[in-house]
């Protein structure tokens, strides 16, 4: 389920650092790293959101003993006396299908929350150029409400979407970009926005940062097929739901496939289904006793492109800045670890 994890070495003395542990958790923001238990567990072992959220609590030291030196590999000791080690490797999905060995690149803990809200509000500006504005008339907008609701999204900030919604009048559009990453991987960004030319020269511009390209309209589009993907809940009160559960839900309602990942140290489950039959397994489901969160139409990788340690950081990167634009909606990629 999980990859081994790697030492981070640090490229920076911070010997002259007063306050070590605010530098470490920006150099973890920015690199998007994680925290494991030490020695290399099952990444996401349920230690670790405790280890994560104990951060700010730790101190900075080396299996060296003495000072942070330019190249020690740095060891966190948090108020729970465990040691942990910081790792670049993201675990790869534990899915049980073809799509599994897909690389699984997670933003930072810190920003999770705000890029759902991100995402939710994206699609709720799509909803609303496909449906209209108010809640009652509009299902599918009613729906993100709810999901929005369930993930945390403050009331406030969905309140202000639909009271802007009804006042403006710059039309927004969906469109993606292709971006070719190392040894020709394939990045496929999607994004809404309302002027095209600036939203374009913008990522442009981080892209080129990272030291990649963006290949010309249709040309990375062959790595990938367009797959309805519907994340699914157990009913309230309900026990947990397994993967054989969830397996059986999906031949039920005529998905093809589950997906299996993790969050908050959890197994979430979505199903994966055909593009034309997105709506129908969407609508089955909800006259299902299962809850239906995020559904959406997304870039599923039928080509991998493999990586080496130092070719996926700099993916990852790359796919962390993206994700930062406040027009990017989802990204998509081929990016699989090297064997």
């Amino acid at each position: 389920m999980a990859t081994l994890a790697k030492t981070v070495f640090f490229q920076k003395t911070l010997q002259h650092l007063k306050q070590p542990h605010q530098y470490l958790q920006k150099w973890l923001r920015v690199n998007r790293c994680q925290i494991a238990t030490y020695p290399w567990p099952v990444l996401n072992s349920p230690h670790c959101s405790r280890l994560r959220g104990s951060l700010s609590h730790g101190y900075v030291r080396t299996t060296e003993g003495g000072q942070v030196s330019k190249h020690s590999a740095v060891i966190l000791t948090c108020r729970f006396h465990q040691k942990c080690c910081l790792h670049t490797s993201s675990f790869t999905l534990a899915g049980h299908n073809k799509w599994s060995k897909v690389k699984h690149i997670k933003g930072p803990k810190d920003s999770e929350k705000s890029l759902m809200t991100a995402k939710v509000i994206s699609q709720m500006r799509v909803a609303v150029r496909e449906g209209g504005h108010n809640p009652e008339s509009n299902p599918e907008l009613s729906h993100l409400i709810n999901v929005a609701k369930s993930k945390g999204v403050p009331k406030s900030t969905v309140e202000n979407f639909l009271k802007n919604a009804t006042k403006s009048k710059h039309k927004v559009n969906q469109a993606i970009c292709e971006v070719q990453g190392p040894k020709g991987a394939a990045v496929v960004v999607e994004y809404m926005t309302d002027n095209q030319k600036r939203t374009r020269d913008e990522l442009l511009k981080i892209v080129r940062k990272h030291g990649c390209s963006v290949a010309a309209q249709g040309t990375l589009l062959y790595a990938f097929k367009r797959k309805g993907i519907l994340e699914v809940n157990e009913p309230e009160g309900q026990s947990p739901l397994t993967f054989d559960m969830a397996m059986d839900l999906a031949i039920e309602l005529g998905a093809e496939d589950v997906l299996e990942e993790e969050e908050n140290g959890k197994p979430m489950y979505k199903l994966i289904c055909d593009k034309a039959d997105f709506r129908s397994v969407r609508e089955a489901l909800h006259k299902t006793p299962y809850q239906c969160g995020m559904a959406s139409l997304d870039y599923i990788a039928e080509t991998t492109t493999e990586l080496n340690a130092s070719e996926l950081e700099k993916i990852g990167s790359l796919i962390s800045d993206l994700e930062m634009h406040p027009d990017v909606t989802r990204i998509s990629h081929n990016v699989t670890e090297e064997s």
